[in-house]
């Protein structure tokens, strides 16, 4: 890969001038078109960055003559087949103060080619911020695709495609891209038709939550939770059929039982094509405990439109619009949340290389019973906005970390009545609810990833009850299966 007059007389080359004036070029290794392997890894074509011997110094002085010998060194090795001599004149014409985007380059190969993969991705990320950037971002989608982060790697050429700036790179990374959905389809027809999901997590909560529009308990504690999700397609396809999915969810506080939280879900969805996209109609139903007593019972409908590149945001873009409704049951303690609750809500999502960006807009209507006592009155009948926003990055190929915030403004139409020292007070509730978060995730393997993330909310209300501040932090093993 680093030049040499075998590689150059015996591979196909691809050369196209990068700098003018300086003698880069891109080559072209002779491994071919890349084959799509059992293991979803692709054999890699790595684009090489590479200089005449003669202007790569970037040192002074004494140090010039001794970066420059072991520079030419370390291509004399490589063209011999001798990786990690490679290795070790490169990184020592770099202690020598060799500091030239091609040494980045040139380190980057060799460590690709030793399996070095996070080695390799650090010298290609040096790179993004040159005028190479499409040339390392490219290199970057092959460094996932050697450590089976297909997820990664499909991001860097999706964003070396977006970025038009060289039409033989966006030729290699829309075949690469073609290479990877024709594995997806490859797994759709082998079919592991179900999925299932689990995550493990356990962390700490320092203001508990009780029933959905109660009062903040101020207790607080350490809290475990379990999800369990599984879906497959019953009739058709992924893309036009019939699936069934369910999910279960419990939540355990061992210092406050009375806390505990559970929740299953059962439902059916008909998925099928409409223009650019897809259509998908749930229908599902629901049963949530707390404390070990019946919470609520739902059955609800969701109308869904999905589209992936959609018009609105290009390539590396997905969009979701969503309507919904629910008729709720309250259990016998609680009875307040009879009624329905009407929801509408559009999701958009937008992939750029090593960025993620993430926006959500929800409009909400409730229509409950509300509780009703002789003296008093608490309504549980919020009319909802709720937005909310994310930027997430891939620092490696394996470590994603991310911001989120969000807001939400509810108003109860009717109004509260509470005895307050001793006099009833009619009052009207408005609330709004900031929140803000970090996260972590890191890919253990292509089944397996652990994440750590901390929560902060803020709610403020017209009635001082219902204000409240609240922590969470928590750790989770995510897998898929």
């Amino acid at each position: 890969m680093l030049i040499g007059r075998q590689l150059t007389r015996n591979c196909g080359i691809l050369r196209q001038i990068l700098r003018s004036g300086c003698g880069w070029c891109v080559i072209h290794t002779c491994s071919g078109e890349p084959r799509l392997l059992a293991s979803w890894r692709l054999v890699p074509i790595l684009l090489v960055l590479c200089l005449p011997v003669s202007t790569v110094v970037a040192a002074t002085g004494a140090g010039a003559a001794d970066a420059q010998a072991s520079f030419r060194s370390g291509v004399k090795a490589f063209g011999a087949g001798d990786l990690q001599l490679a290795r070790q004149f490169l990184e020592e014409a770099r202690s020598r103060g060799l500091t030239r985007l091609s040494l980045h380059y040139n380190l980057g190969v060799v460590y690709f080619r030793l399996g070095e993969y996070s080695l390799a991705e650090a010298e290609f990320t040096a790179l993004l911020d040159s005028d190479h950037r499409t040339l390392a971002m490219y290199n970057l989608g092959l460094v996932a695709l050697g450590s089976g982060n297909t997820l990664s790697a499909r991001d860097w050429f999706s964003s070396v495609r977006q970025s038009g700036s060289d039409d033989k790179l966006v030729a290699l990374a829309t075949r690469q891209l073609d290479r990877l959905e024709a594995g997806q389809q490859e797994m759709r027809v082998a079919d592991r038709e179900w999925q299932g999901y689990l995550s493990l997590a356990g962390g700490y909560d320092d203001n508990i939550a009780s029933a959905p529009e109660s009062a903040a308990t101020g207790r607080s504690g350490a809290a475990w939770e379990a999800i369990l999700a599984g879906s497959g397609i019953a009739a058709g396809n992924r893309d036009s059929g019939l699936r069934i999915e369910g999910a279960a969810y419990t939540r355990r506080y061992p210092s406050a039982s009375d806390f505990n939280t559970d929740l299953i879900r059962l439902g059916v969805a008909w998925l099928q094509q409409a223009g650019p996209g897809r259509l998908v109609t749930t229908v599902s139903g629901s049963q949530s405990w707390l404390d070990s007593r019946e919470l609520e019972r739902q059955a609800r409908l969701d109308l869904a439109y999905e589209a992936d590149n959609c018009a609105l945001l290009g390539n590396g873009g997905d969009c979701k619009a969503t309507v919904s409704g629910s008729s709720v049951t309250g259990g016998e303690a609680f009875q307040a949340y009879d009624g329905e609750w009407y929801r509408a809500a559009f999701r958009a999502r937008k992939k750029m290389g090593a960025w993620r960006l993430d926006a959500e807009y929800r409009y909400e209507v409730n229509d409950r019973d509300d509780l009703e006592t002789f003296w008093e009155f608490y309504s549980v009948s919020p009319r909802r906005h709720f937005v909310e926003a994310g930027v997430r990055r891939l620092l490696t190929s394996r470590l994603q970390v991310g911001v989120e915030a969000g807001y939400r403004h509810s108003r109860y139409p009717d109004p509260h009545r509470l005895i307050s020292d001793g006099v009833i007070r009619t009052l009207e509730r408005e609330d709004e609810r900031v929140e803000g978060g970090v996260l972590a995730r890191y890919v253990l393997s292509r089944q397996w990833v652990i994440s750590a993330e901390w929560n902060l909310t803020d709610n403020d209300s017209t009635i001082d009850r219902y204000e409240y501040r609240r922590q969470t932090a928590q750790m989770a093993l995510e897998g898929v299966f």
